[in-house]
Protein backbone atom coordinates (compact mmCIF):
# COMPACT_ATOMS: atom_id res chain seq x y z
CA UNK A 1 0.00 0.00 0.00
CA UNK A 2 1.10 3.50 -0.85
CA UNK A 3 0.52 6.89 0.41
CA UNK A 4 0.86 10.04 -1.46
CA UNK A 5 0.61 13.39 -0.41
CA UNK A 6 0.66 17.45 -1.43
CA UNK A 7 2.94 19.48 0.32
CA UNK A 8 0.92 22.72 1.64
CA UNK A 9 4.07 24.24 0.97
CA UNK A 10 5.53 23.57 -2.86
CA UNK A 11 2.37 21.81 -3.96
CA UNK A 12 5.00 18.79 -4.47
CA UNK A 13 4.08 15.24 -4.15
CA UNK A 14 5.66 12.50 -1.95
CA UNK A 15 4.84 8.90 -2.10
CA UNK A 16 5.64 6.39 0.88
CA UNK A 17 5.28 2.73 1.07
CA UNK A 18 3.38 1.75 4.24
CA UNK A 19 2.63 -1.80 3.74
CA UNK A 20 2.70 -4.74 1.95
CA UNK A 21 1.27 -7.93 3.55
CA UNK A 22 0.30 -11.02 2.16
CA UNK A 23 -3.79 -12.67 1.65
CA UNK A 24 -3.13 -16.04 3.02
CA UNK A 25 -6.60 -17.91 1.37
CA UNK A 26 -8.82 -16.68 -1.12
CA UNK A 27 -8.68 -12.88 -1.54
CA UNK A 28 -12.59 -12.26 -1.01
CA UNK A 29 -13.83 -8.65 -0.90
CA UNK A 30 -14.32 -9.16 3.28
CA UNK A 31 -10.92 -10.22 3.59
CA UNK A 32 -9.43 -7.45 1.78
CA UNK A 33 -11.99 -5.00 3.84
CA UNK A 34 -10.48 -6.21 7.12
CA UNK A 35 -6.81 -6.29 5.70
CA UNK A 36 -7.48 -2.72 4.63
CA UNK A 37 -8.75 -1.80 7.78
CA UNK A 38 -6.39 -2.98 9.88
CA UNK A 39 -3.81 -1.12 8.03
CA UNK A 40 -5.89 2.22 8.04
CA UNK A 41 -5.80 1.22 11.96
CA UNK A 42 -2.22 0.97 12.69
CA UNK A 43 -1.44 3.98 10.81
CA UNK A 44 -3.79 6.13 12.79
CA UNK A 45 -5.14 7.84 8.73
CA UNK A 46 -8.44 6.29 8.65
CA UNK A 47 -10.19 9.68 8.75
CA UNK A 48 -7.51 11.39 6.88
CA UNK A 49 -7.38 9.37 3.96
CA UNK A 50 -9.24 10.91 0.74
CA UNK A 51 -9.77 8.34 -1.18
CA UNK A 52 -8.35 4.66 -1.83
CA UNK A 53 -7.50 4.23 -5.71
CA UNK A 54 -7.63 0.65 -6.68
CA UNK A 55 -8.03 -1.73 -9.88
CA UNK A 56 -11.16 -2.83 -11.06
CA UNK A 57 -10.98 -5.88 -9.78
CA UNK A 58 -14.77 -7.20 -8.36
CA UNK A 59 -13.70 -8.18 -5.04
CA UNK A 60 -11.99 -4.68 -4.62
CA UNK A 61 -15.06 -3.37 -5.65
CA UNK A 62 -17.46 -5.07 -3.88
CA UNK A 63 -15.38 -4.60 -0.79
CA UNK A 64 -15.83 -0.90 -1.62
CA UNK A 65 -19.48 -0.88 -2.19
CA UNK A 66 -20.65 -2.73 0.87
CA UNK A 67 -18.05 -0.79 3.74
CA UNK A 68 -16.77 1.88 1.73
CA UNK A 69 -17.55 5.41 3.09
CA UNK A 70 -19.16 8.29 1.35
CA UNK A 71 -17.13 11.69 -0.09
CA UNK A 72 -15.29 13.37 2.79
CA UNK A 73 -16.02 16.44 0.47
CA UNK A 74 -19.72 17.12 0.42
CA UNK A 75 -21.98 18.48 -2.45
CA UNK A 76 -21.22 22.26 -3.09
CA UNK A 77 -24.51 24.59 -2.75
CA UNK A 78 -23.97 27.76 -2.07
CA UNK A 79 -25.04 28.01 2.05
CA UNK A 80 -22.78 24.47 2.81
CA UNK A 81 -20.22 24.71 4.52
CA UNK A 82 -17.03 22.30 4.27
CA UNK A 83 -14.25 20.72 6.99
CA UNK A 84 -10.77 20.88 5.27
CA UNK A 85 -9.28 17.64 4.45
CA UNK A 86 -5.19 16.47 4.55
CA UNK A 87 -4.06 16.27 1.07
CA UNK A 88 -3.60 12.64 1.16
CA UNK A 89 -4.26 9.90 -0.86
CA UNK A 90 -4.07 5.38 -0.34
CA UNK A 91 -3.29 3.77 -3.06
CA UNK A 92 -4.35 -0.31 -3.11
CA UNK A 93 -4.03 -3.04 -5.94
CA UNK A 94 -4.24 -6.08 -7.10
CA UNK A 95 -3.02 -6.02 -10.25
CA UNK A 96 -25.82 11.00 -20.36
CA UNK A 97 -24.03 8.07 -22.27
CA UNK A 98 -23.42 10.70 -25.20
CA UNK A 99 -22.13 13.69 -22.55
CA UNK A 100 -18.14 13.92 -23.18
CA UNK A 101 -17.62 17.94 -22.48
CA UNK A 102 -16.04 18.75 -25.43
CA UNK A 103 -13.46 21.06 -26.52
CA UNK A 104 -14.81 24.33 -27.77
CA UNK A 105 -12.71 25.78 -30.61
CA UNK A 106 -11.90 28.49 -29.45
CA UNK A 107 -9.65 26.38 -26.81
CA UNK A 108 -8.40 24.01 -29.26
CA UNK A 109 -5.02 24.80 -27.98
CA UNK A 110 -5.66 22.89 -25.24
CA UNK A 111 -5.13 19.40 -27.02
CA UNK A 112 -1.34 20.28 -26.83
CA UNK A 113 -1.36 18.79 -23.31
CA UNK A 114 -0.94 15.18 -24.18
CA UNK A 115 1.54 16.05 -26.68
CA UNK A 116 4.04 18.91 -25.35
CA UNK A 117 6.32 17.96 -22.43
CA UNK A 118 6.51 14.63 -22.83
CA UNK A 119 9.42 14.17 -20.79
CA UNK A 120 7.76 15.24 -18.01
CA UNK A 121 5.43 11.91 -17.65
CA UNK A 122 8.07 9.07 -18.10
CA UNK A 123 9.48 7.94 -15.30
CA UNK A 124 13.06 8.22 -15.11
CA UNK A 125 13.75 6.83 -11.51
CA UNK A 126 15.93 3.48 -12.32
CA UNK A 127 14.54 1.68 -9.25
CA UNK A 128 11.03 1.86 -10.22
CA UNK A 129 9.88 0.33 -13.58
CA UNK A 130 7.48 1.93 -16.16
CA UNK A 131 4.07 0.29 -16.33
CA UNK A 132 5.84 -1.30 -19.90
CA UNK A 133 8.76 -2.67 -18.63
CA UNK A 134 9.49 -6.66 -17.34
CA UNK A 135 7.35 -7.62 -14.37
CA UNK A 136 7.57 -10.67 -11.84
CA UNK A 137 4.50 -11.99 -10.54
CA UNK A 138 4.68 -14.12 -7.57
CA UNK A 139 2.54 -15.31 -4.33
CA UNK A 140 4.11 -12.49 -2.17
CA UNK A 141 1.83 -9.27 -3.76
CA UNK A 142 -0.53 -7.63 -1.81
CA UNK A 143 -3.21 -9.91 -2.88
CA UNK A 144 -3.51 -13.33 -5.63
CA UNK A 145 -4.19 -11.73 -8.66
CA UNK A 146 -5.59 -14.95 -10.02
CA UNK A 147 -8.25 -14.62 -7.43
CA UNK A 148 -9.56 -11.04 -10.05
CA UNK A 149 -11.58 -11.81 -12.97
CA UNK A 150 -11.96 -8.40 -15.06
CA UNK A 151 -14.61 -9.56 -16.91
CA UNK A 152 -16.57 -9.42 -13.79
CA UNK A 153 -15.76 -5.23 -13.70
CA UNK A 154 -18.89 -3.97 -15.66
CA UNK A 155 -20.99 -6.70 -13.50
CA UNK A 156 -20.17 -5.28 -11.04
CA UNK A 157 -20.17 -1.59 -11.83
CA UNK A 158 -23.77 -2.21 -12.34
CA UNK A 159 -24.28 -3.70 -9.34
CA UNK A 160 -22.71 -0.62 -7.64
CA UNK A 161 -25.39 1.39 -9.00
CA UNK A 162 -28.29 -0.75 -7.36
CA UNK A 163 -26.87 -1.38 -4.20
CA UNK A 164 -24.88 1.93 -3.35
CA UNK A 165 -23.73 1.89 0.06
CA UNK A 166 -26.73 -0.45 0.63
CA UNK A 167 -26.36 -4.12 2.14
CA UNK A 168 -27.97 -6.70 -0.60
CA UNK A 169 -30.31 -9.00 1.49
CA UNK A 170 -28.08 -11.91 0.72
CA UNK A 171 -25.19 -10.87 2.38
CA UNK A 172 -27.39 -9.75 5.26
CA UNK A 173 -27.94 -14.07 5.27
CA UNK A 174 -24.23 -14.38 4.66
CA UNK A 175 -23.24 -16.30 7.45
CA UNK A 176 -19.82 -14.31 7.11
CA UNK A 177 -21.85 -10.99 7.71
CA UNK A 178 -22.21 -10.20 10.86
CA UNK A 179 -21.57 -7.58 13.45
CA UNK A 180 -17.62 -8.52 13.82
CA UNK A 181 -17.47 -8.37 10.53
CA UNK A 182 -18.43 -4.48 9.53
CA UNK A 183 -15.67 -2.98 8.57
CA UNK A 184 -15.26 0.85 7.84
CA UNK A 185 -13.22 1.87 4.74
CA UNK A 186 -12.57 5.29 3.03
CA UNK A 187 -14.06 6.56 -0.47
CA UNK A 188 -13.44 4.32 -2.97
CA UNK A 189 -12.39 5.58 -6.85
CA UNK A 190 -11.34 3.06 -9.41
CA UNK A 191 -8.06 3.63 -11.58
CA UNK A 192 -8.47 5.12 -14.28
CA UNK A 193 -5.57 3.64 -16.65
CA UNK A 194 -7.47 0.04 -15.60
CA UNK A 195 -10.36 1.25 -17.06
CA UNK A 196 -9.40 2.27 -20.31
CA UNK A 197 -7.25 -0.97 -20.25
CA UNK A 198 -10.54 -2.76 -20.26
CA UNK A 199 -11.86 -0.77 -22.82
CA UNK A 200 -9.05 -1.57 -25.03
CA UNK A 201 -9.14 -5.53 -24.47
CA UNK A 202 -12.18 -5.93 -23.59
CA UNK A 203 -15.07 -3.86 -24.96
CA UNK A 204 -13.27 -3.78 -28.21
CA UNK A 205 -13.16 -7.22 -28.99
CA UNK A 206 -16.55 -7.88 -27.59
CA UNK A 207 -18.02 -5.26 -29.98
CA UNK A 208 -16.32 -6.97 -33.10
CA UNK A 209 -17.84 -7.60 -36.41
CA UNK A 210 -17.45 -11.21 -37.70
CA UNK A 211 -14.94 -10.20 -40.48
CA UNK A 212 -13.04 -7.88 -38.75
CA UNK A 213 -12.38 -10.15 -35.57
CA UNK A 214 -11.73 -13.45 -38.16
CA UNK A 215 -8.78 -10.42 -39.52
CA UNK A 216 -7.68 -9.75 -36.13
CA UNK A 217 -7.26 -13.56 -34.62
CA UNK A 218 -5.49 -14.19 -38.24
CA UNK A 219 -2.80 -10.95 -37.67
CA UNK A 220 -2.47 -11.72 -34.14
CA UNK A 221 -1.53 -15.35 -34.69
CA UNK A 222 1.13 -14.16 -36.86
CA UNK A 223 2.95 -12.30 -34.39
CA UNK A 224 2.47 -14.61 -31.35
CA UNK A 225 4.48 -17.20 -33.81
CA UNK A 226 6.91 -14.93 -34.53
CA UNK A 227 7.19 -13.63 -30.69
CA UNK A 228 7.57 -17.11 -29.84
CA UNK A 229 10.60 -17.74 -32.36
CA UNK A 230 12.35 -14.63 -30.77
CA UNK A 231 11.83 -15.82 -27.48
CA UNK A 232 13.01 -19.17 -27.83
CA UNK A 233 16.80 -18.78 -28.45
CA UNK A 234 19.31 -16.34 -27.88
CA UNK A 235 20.69 -17.08 -31.20
CA UNK A 236 17.15 -16.32 -32.93
CA UNK A 237 16.94 -13.10 -30.95
CA UNK A 238 20.16 -11.96 -31.72
CA UNK A 239 19.59 -12.81 -35.65
CA UNK A 240 16.20 -10.19 -35.56
CA UNK A 241 18.37 -7.59 -33.99
CA UNK A 242 21.26 -8.11 -36.63
CA UNK A 243 19.02 -7.90 -39.54
CA UNK A 244 15.87 -5.57 -38.37
CA UNK A 245 17.94 -3.22 -36.18
CA UNK A 246 15.40 -3.69 -33.39
CA UNK A 247 13.27 -6.93 -31.85
CA UNK A 248 10.08 -7.39 -31.75
CA UNK A 249 8.04 -6.12 -28.26
CA UNK A 250 6.27 -9.13 -26.90
CA UNK A 251 2.87 -8.29 -25.20
CA UNK A 252 2.76 -8.55 -21.70
CA UNK A 253 -1.26 -9.39 -20.90
CA UNK A 254 -0.26 -7.24 -17.27
CA UNK A 255 0.71 -4.47 -19.03
CA UNK A 256 -1.11 -1.49 -20.03
CA UNK A 257 0.22 0.11 -23.61
CA UNK A 258 1.68 -3.78 -23.72
CA UNK A 259 -0.08 -4.81 -27.41
CA UNK A 260 -0.09 -0.76 -28.81
CA UNK A 261 3.64 -0.62 -28.28
CA UNK A 262 3.95 -4.38 -29.53
CA UNK A 263 1.52 -3.47 -32.74
CA UNK A 264 3.76 0.02 -33.39
CA UNK A 265 7.21 -1.97 -33.47
CA UNK A 266 5.77 -4.73 -35.90
CA UNK A 267 4.13 -1.76 -38.03
CA UNK A 268 7.62 0.21 -38.21
CA UNK A 269 8.79 -3.56 -39.53
CA UNK A 270 6.34 -3.75 -42.09
CA UNK A 271 6.90 0.14 -43.46
CA UNK A 272 10.81 0.12 -43.27
CA UNK A 273 12.12 -3.46 -43.23
CA UNK A 274 9.36 -5.27 -45.36
CA UNK A 275 12.00 -7.33 -47.46
CA UNK A 276 13.94 -8.19 -44.19
CA UNK A 277 10.49 -8.88 -42.23
CA UNK A 278 9.00 -11.30 -44.85
CA UNK A 279 12.64 -13.02 -45.30
CA UNK A 280 12.63 -13.95 -41.51
CA UNK A 281 8.92 -14.79 -41.88
CA UNK A 282 10.27 -17.42 -44.62
CA UNK A 283 12.95 -18.88 -42.44
CA UNK A 284 10.81 -20.02 -39.68
CA UNK A 285 8.17 -21.12 -41.52
CA UNK A 286 5.63 -18.64 -40.70
CA UNK A 287 2.93 -17.05 -43.13
CA UNK A 288 3.82 -13.83 -44.02
CA UNK A 289 1.53 -10.77 -43.53
CA UNK A 290 -1.95 -10.32 -46.37
CA UNK A 291 -2.33 -6.56 -47.47
CA UNK A 292 -5.45 -6.60 -45.23
CA UNK A 293 -3.63 -7.62 -42.12
CA UNK A 294 -0.61 -4.60 -43.26
CA UNK A 295 -3.22 -2.27 -43.17
CA UNK A 296 -5.04 -3.79 -40.09
CA UNK A 297 -1.66 -3.29 -38.78
CA UNK A 298 -1.47 0.15 -39.54
CA UNK A 299 -4.51 1.06 -38.64
CA UNK A 300 -5.08 -0.22 -34.93
CA UNK A 301 -1.74 1.47 -34.62
CA UNK A 302 -3.14 4.78 -35.76
CA UNK A 303 -6.73 4.90 -33.66
CA UNK A 304 -4.65 3.73 -30.39
CA UNK A 305 -1.94 6.33 -30.95
CA UNK A 306 -4.87 9.06 -29.07
CA UNK A 307 -5.50 6.24 -26.18
CA UNK A 308 -1.79 5.29 -25.47
CA UNK A 309 -1.09 9.39 -24.56
CA UNK A 310 -3.83 9.75 -22.84
CA UNK A 311 -2.50 6.28 -20.77
CA UNK A 312 0.98 7.40 -20.50
CA UNK A 313 -0.34 10.63 -19.00
CA UNK A 314 -2.63 9.35 -16.22
CA UNK A 315 -0.16 6.68 -15.35
CA UNK A 316 2.47 9.15 -14.36
CA UNK A 317 3.44 9.33 -11.09
CA UNK A 318 5.05 12.86 -9.60
CA UNK A 319 3.42 15.89 -11.80
CA UNK A 320 0.21 14.33 -12.08
CA UNK A 321 -3.32 14.70 -10.29
CA UNK A 322 -6.77 13.33 -10.04
CA UNK A 323 -7.42 16.98 -12.02
CA UNK A 324 -5.72 15.69 -15.00
CA UNK A 325 -8.58 12.62 -15.11
CA UNK A 326 -11.57 14.73 -17.09
CA UNK A 327 -9.57 17.09 -19.21
CA UNK A 328 -7.57 13.80 -20.82
CA UNK A 329 -10.83 12.22 -21.62
CA UNK A 330 -12.45 14.77 -22.61
CA UNK A 331 -9.45 15.51 -25.09
CA UNK A 332 -8.97 11.43 -26.24
CA UNK A 333 -13.18 11.73 -27.19
CA UNK A 334 -11.89 14.96 -29.55
CA UNK A 335 -9.31 13.44 -31.11
CA UNK A 336 -11.09 10.24 -31.10
CA UNK A 337 -14.02 11.79 -33.02
CA UNK A 338 -11.46 13.63 -35.59
CA UNK A 339 -9.90 9.84 -36.12
CA UNK A 340 -13.84 9.19 -37.45
CA UNK A 341 -13.00 11.40 -40.42
CA UNK A 342 -10.01 10.48 -41.16
CA UNK A 343 -10.89 8.39 -45.17
CA UNK A 344 -7.92 6.33 -44.72
CA UNK A 345 -9.44 4.02 -42.33
CA UNK A 346 -10.96 1.36 -43.81
CA UNK A 347 -11.29 -1.52 -40.95
CA UNK A 348 -11.01 0.04 -38.23
CA UNK A 349 -13.70 2.79 -37.68
CA UNK A 350 -15.99 0.40 -35.60
CA UNK A 351 -13.38 0.25 -33.37
CA UNK A 352 -13.25 4.01 -32.44
CA UNK A 353 -17.13 3.99 -31.96
CA UNK A 354 -16.96 1.71 -29.57
CA UNK A 355 -13.91 3.03 -27.87
CA UNK A 356 -15.97 6.50 -27.67
CA UNK A 357 -19.18 5.07 -26.32
CA UNK A 358 -17.42 2.84 -23.77
CA UNK A 359 -15.66 5.55 -22.20
CA UNK A 360 -18.78 8.02 -22.22
CA UNK A 361 -20.80 4.81 -20.42
CA UNK A 362 -17.40 3.91 -18.39
CA UNK A 363 -16.73 7.75 -17.27
CA UNK A 364 -20.32 8.84 -17.00
CA UNK A 365 -20.13 9.32 -13.55
CA UNK A 366 -16.98 10.82 -13.40
CA UNK A 367 -18.10 13.66 -16.07
CA UNK A 368 -21.21 14.28 -13.49
CA UNK A 369 -18.77 14.04 -10.71
CA UNK A 370 -18.46 17.32 -8.58
CA UNK A 371 -15.21 16.65 -6.53
CA UNK A 372 -13.34 16.01 -10.49
CA UNK A 373 -14.87 18.84 -12.03
CA UNK A 374 -13.83 20.78 -9.38
CA UNK A 375 -10.04 19.39 -9.75
CA UNK A 376 -9.70 20.34 -13.25
CA UNK A 377 -10.83 23.64 -12.72
CA UNK A 378 -8.74 24.97 -9.88
CA UNK A 379 -5.53 22.80 -11.96
CA UNK A 380 -4.08 26.27 -13.24
CA UNK A 381 -3.15 23.94 -17.02
CA UNK A 382 -6.83 23.74 -17.45
CA UNK A 383 -9.05 25.83 -15.54
CA UNK A 384 -12.32 26.11 -17.74
CA UNK A 385 -10.72 25.64 -21.23
CA UNK A 386 -11.51 21.72 -21.38
CA UNK A 387 -15.45 22.79 -20.69
CA UNK A 388 -17.48 22.96 -23.49
CA UNK A 389 -20.08 26.35 -23.76
CA UNK A 390 -23.25 24.95 -22.91
CA UNK A 391 -21.45 23.58 -19.66
CA UNK A 392 -19.22 26.73 -18.55
CA UNK A 393 -21.88 28.75 -16.83
CA UNK A 394 -22.78 26.05 -14.94
CA UNK A 395 -19.24 24.62 -13.94
CA UNK A 396 -17.99 28.61 -13.30
CA UNK A 397 -21.14 28.89 -10.98
CA UNK A 398 -19.93 25.31 -9.32
CA UNK A 399 -16.56 27.45 -8.87
CA UNK A 400 -18.15 29.93 -6.86
CA UNK A 401 -20.29 28.21 -4.92
CA UNK A 402 -17.38 26.40 -3.71
CA UNK A 403 -15.09 29.35 -3.49
CA UNK A 404 -18.06 31.19 -0.69
CA UNK A 405 -18.51 28.22 1.25
CA UNK A 406 -15.07 27.55 1.79
CA UNK A 407 -14.43 31.46 2.40
CA UNK A 408 -17.44 31.58 4.86
CA UNK A 409 -16.09 28.29 6.83
CA UNK A 410 -14.50 29.25 10.13
CA UNK A 411 -11.84 27.36 10.19
CA UNK A 412 -10.54 27.25 6.62
CA UNK A 413 -11.63 31.10 6.09
CA UNK A 414 -9.84 32.27 9.01
CA UNK A 415 -6.58 30.90 7.95
CA UNK A 416 -6.40 32.96 4.30
CA UNK A 417 -7.89 35.77 5.06
CA UNK A 418 -5.91 36.77 8.42
CA UNK A 419 -3.20 38.42 7.17
CA UNK A 420 -5.44 40.54 5.18
CA UNK A 421 -7.41 41.12 8.01
CA UNK A 422 -4.51 41.78 10.14
CA UNK A 423 -3.62 45.16 8.10
CA UNK A 424 -6.95 46.44 7.95
CA UNK A 425 -7.85 45.94 11.35
CA UNK A 426 -4.46 47.88 12.84
CA UNK A 427 -5.37 50.61 10.14
CA UNK A 428 -8.76 50.00 11.95
CA UNK A 429 -7.60 50.53 15.48
CA UNK A 430 -5.34 53.44 14.19
CA UNK A 431 -8.18 55.69 13.46
CA UNK A 432 -9.72 54.28 16.63
CA UNK A 433 -6.92 55.95 18.92
CA UNK A 434 -6.40 58.67 16.66
CA UNK A 435 -8.85 60.65 19.04
CA UNK A 436 -7.23 62.66 21.74
CA UNK A 437 -8.66 60.20 24.20
CA UNK A 438 -6.28 58.31 26.34
CA UNK A 439 -5.21 54.49 24.82
CA UNK A 440 -7.67 51.76 26.42
CA UNK A 441 -6.00 48.90 28.09
CA UNK A 442 -8.75 46.71 26.55
CA UNK A 443 -9.27 46.87 22.90
CA UNK A 444 -12.97 47.70 22.00
CA UNK A 445 -14.63 46.35 19.09
CA UNK A 446 -14.30 48.06 16.10
CA UNK A 447 -17.78 48.65 15.28
CA UNK A 448 -16.75 49.74 11.15
CA UNK A 449 -15.00 46.19 11.25
CA UNK A 450 -17.34 45.39 8.35
CA UNK A 451 -16.49 48.16 6.29
CA UNK A 452 -12.77 46.34 6.06
CA UNK A 453 -14.34 42.57 5.96
CA UNK A 454 -12.24 42.13 2.51
CA UNK A 455 -14.38 38.58 2.24
CA UNK A 456 -17.43 39.62 -0.11
CA UNK A 457 -15.01 41.69 -2.82
CA UNK A 458 -12.69 38.80 -2.57
CA UNK A 459 -15.03 36.30 -3.94
CA UNK A 460 -15.43 37.79 -7.48
CA UNK A 461 -11.94 38.58 -7.73
CA UNK A 462 -9.70 35.93 -6.75
CA UNK A 463 -12.01 33.33 -8.82
CA UNK A 464 -11.96 35.86 -12.28
CA UNK A 465 -8.32 36.94 -11.55
CA UNK A 466 -7.10 33.16 -11.58
CA UNK A 467 -9.29 31.71 -14.43
CA UNK A 468 -8.13 34.86 -16.70
CA UNK A 469 -4.54 33.75 -15.66
CA UNK A 470 -2.42 32.92 -18.27
CA UNK A 471 0.16 31.22 -16.48
CA UNK A 472 -0.17 27.30 -16.46
CA UNK A 473 2.35 26.86 -13.63
CA UNK A 474 1.50 25.27 -10.16
CA UNK A 475 3.70 27.94 -8.66
CA UNK A 476 0.95 30.85 -9.66
CA UNK A 477 -1.32 29.30 -7.18
CA UNK A 478 0.84 31.61 -4.35
CA UNK A 479 -1.36 34.46 -5.30
CA UNK A 480 -4.97 32.95 -5.20
CA UNK A 481 -4.75 31.66 -1.28
CA UNK A 482 -8.22 30.38 -1.11
CA UNK A 483 -8.06 28.54 -4.14
CA UNK A 484 -4.55 27.06 -3.55
CA UNK A 485 -6.97 25.64 -0.52
CA UNK A 486 -9.22 24.46 -2.58
CA UNK A 487 -6.48 22.55 -4.74
CA UNK A 488 -5.07 21.23 -2.33
CA UNK A 489 -8.44 19.62 -0.96
CA UNK A 490 -9.74 18.03 -4.51
CA UNK A 491 -6.59 17.27 -6.33
CA UNK A 492 -4.87 15.10 -3.47
CA UNK A 493 -5.80 12.02 -5.29
CA UNK A 494 -4.42 10.52 -8.36
CA UNK A 495 -5.84 9.13 -11.38
CA UNK A 496 -4.46 5.51 -11.64
CA UNK A 497 -2.87 2.93 -9.60
CA UNK A 498 0.58 2.87 -11.57
CA UNK A 499 2.57 3.62 -8.87
CA UNK A 500 1.27 0.56 -6.98
CA UNK A 501 1.82 -1.43 -10.51
CA UNK A 502 5.27 -0.54 -9.93
CA UNK A 503 5.82 -1.47 -6.39
CA UNK A 504 5.38 -4.92 -7.50
CA UNK A 505 8.09 -4.40 -10.01
CA UNK A 506 10.16 -3.72 -7.10
CA UNK A 507 9.16 -6.17 -4.94
CA UNK A 508 9.92 -8.95 -7.42
CA UNK A 509 13.60 -7.58 -7.70
CA UNK A 510 13.98 -8.54 -3.79
CA UNK A 511 12.11 -12.05 -3.55
CA UNK A 512 14.13 -13.95 -6.16
CA UNK A 513 14.80 -17.38 -6.04
CA UNK A 514 18.19 -17.53 -3.50
CA UNK A 515 15.72 -15.23 -1.33
CA UNK A 516 12.37 -17.90 -0.90
CA UNK A 517 12.75 -18.17 2.45
CA UNK A 518 11.86 -14.62 3.62
CA UNK A 519 9.61 -14.19 6.13
CA UNK A 520 6.43 -11.94 5.41
CA UNK A 521 7.77 -9.48 7.85
CA UNK A 522 11.27 -9.14 6.29
CA UNK A 523 10.24 -9.11 2.76
CA UNK A 524 8.09 -6.23 4.03
CA UNK A 525 11.18 -4.55 5.77
CA UNK A 526 12.90 -5.00 2.73
CA UNK A 527 10.47 -3.63 0.53
CA UNK A 528 9.59 -0.87 2.72
CA UNK A 529 13.57 0.53 3.03
CA UNK A 530 14.01 -0.07 -0.46
CA UNK A 531 10.31 1.63 -1.77
CA UNK A 532 11.37 4.73 1.41
CA UNK A 533 15.01 5.24 0.44
CA UNK A 534 14.32 8.87 -0.80
CA UNK A 535 13.20 9.25 2.83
Amino acid sequence: MLVKTLSPDNLKRRSACIAVRRVVGMCDYDVIAKLLESVYEEFDILDKVIATITDNGSNFVKAFRLYGSKSKHQMITPTVTTVPAPAMTVRASTSSANKSNRLVEEDADILDVLDEENSEFDETDDDWDDIGGDHVVDDRELVERKDEDPHDEEHERHESDIFDQTIPLMDILDERFTSENVYVLPPHRRCACHTLNLICKCDIYKNMGPSLKKLFESTDKKFKAIWAEQNRSAKVSDNIHKHLGKLFIINNETRWNSYYNAMKRGKHFINKKRSELKAFFEVYGIQYFRPAEEELVREYVKIMKPMSEALDVLQADVKVSIGYLLPTLSILIQKLEMLLGDRTIKHCKSLIRVMISSINTRFQDCFEDQELILAAILHPRFKNKWISEEDMEAKSQLLMNTFKSHKQNPVCGTQVSDNRKRGATEDASESQDSDFSPRRKKKKKDFFKRLFDPVDADVDNEVDLYLSDTSKKLSSLKKYPTLKQLFLKYNAALPSSGSVERLFSLAGRIFVPLRNGLSDQNFEKLLFLKANKHF
